[in-house]
């Protein structure tokens, strides 16, 4: 064999090792308990904050009165 074929195969044996490491899945488990409890902090954070700025309507907009 040629040193050309010899190099030639050895790369394809470096680069099949390599594509082969490339495809990796990560399972992450994540405990309901604190996801359950992460969203409701969350809920409380954003969707109590909106409804405390939010100004009670006191008139009706177009300057008449209610009936």
């Amino acid at each position: 064999m040629s040193m050309k074929k010899i190099a030639g195969w050895l790369l394809a044996a470096v680069a099949g090792c390599l594509a082969s490491c490339a495809f990796i899945t990560v399972n992450v488990y994540f405990p309901e308990k604190e996801v359950k409890k992460a969203f409701q902090t969350l809920d409380e954070k954003y969707l109590g904050q909106e409804n405390e700025q939010k100004p009670a309507p006191d008139a009706d907009p177009a300057g008449g009165e209610a009936p």
